[in-house]
């Protein structure tokens, strides 16, 4: 799987032609590997969504701790508040306790582990720990061909059985799965993504940032014409 790109992100990239689904659902992960929350609307960076995983659980060498080697951090859930700059909040499943964050949270994630960890943030303004792309998409339809749940994300831990994406949109009647859309650009809202490839173990596609902007639930999706 390939890196997002690094290249500055265009500013005069319209998209024309008709809707051909909408967004029904957004999701962030705050902390990488662990579970994320739901937004109405959020900005679509060069980097990807605000904060998503802009922090990593990591352990007492420095490494990032992943759902593969710890899966029992995927039920574990991080949310934002109103205080990104403090950190995120971790929630356990099930309300066992109350929301925790910073030294709190190291402990309980350590918990979680069974190793001494900390919640660590990326380095550098705009950067994250999503290292397979700036953004996943999603259809419902592809979903249920699948029988799989909607919700999800993690794209290092990513399979059929969770797609985990930042994007879930509900295509028109007749159109073809969001897979199709490969090297082609795709408004949302403001913001415009090119499709650069399908994962080789999970649904929909990986997107780079071609123009930011917000994007909300309920939001026209346009795809350029082929041909």
């Amino acid at each position: 799987m390939t890196e997002p790109s690094t290249s500055p992100p265009r500013t005069d990239a319209p998209v024309a032609g008709p809707a051909v689904a909408r967004v029904t659902a957004l999701r962030t992960f705050p902390v990488k590997s662990l579970d994320g929350e739901p937004l109405r609307q959020v900005q679509v960076l060069a980097s990807g969504l605000e904060h998503d995983r802009a922090w990593a659980v990591v352990d007492a060498g420095g490494q990032v701790v992943t759902g593969r080697r710890a899966p029992a951090l995927k039920k574990v859930r991080a949310a934002l508040d109103q205080a990104p700059a403090d950190g995120p909040s971790v929630v356990l499943p099930d309300g066992e306790g109350r929301p925790v964050r910073g030294s709190s949270a190291d402990a309980v994630l350590s918990g979680v582990v069974g190793e001494p960890v900390r919640v660590r943030a990326a380095q550098g303004a705009g950067v994250g720990f999503n290292e397979v792309a700036a953004v996943h998409l999603v259809s419902r339809q592809a979903v249920a061909a699948a029988g799989t749940p909607a919700a999800g994300g993690d794209g290092e831990g990513c399979d059929v059985e969770d797609p985990r994406a930042n994007v879930v949109i509900d295509l028109a009647d007749g159109q073809d799965l969001e897979t199709t859309w490969v090297g082609r650009e795709v408004r949302l809202g403001e913001a415009v993504l090119r499709i650069t490839q399908t994962p080789k173990h999970c649904l929909g596609v990986y997107a780079e940032v071609v123009r930011p902007g917000r994007v909300a639930v309920d939001d026209e999706v346009r795809v350029t014409p082929t041909g």
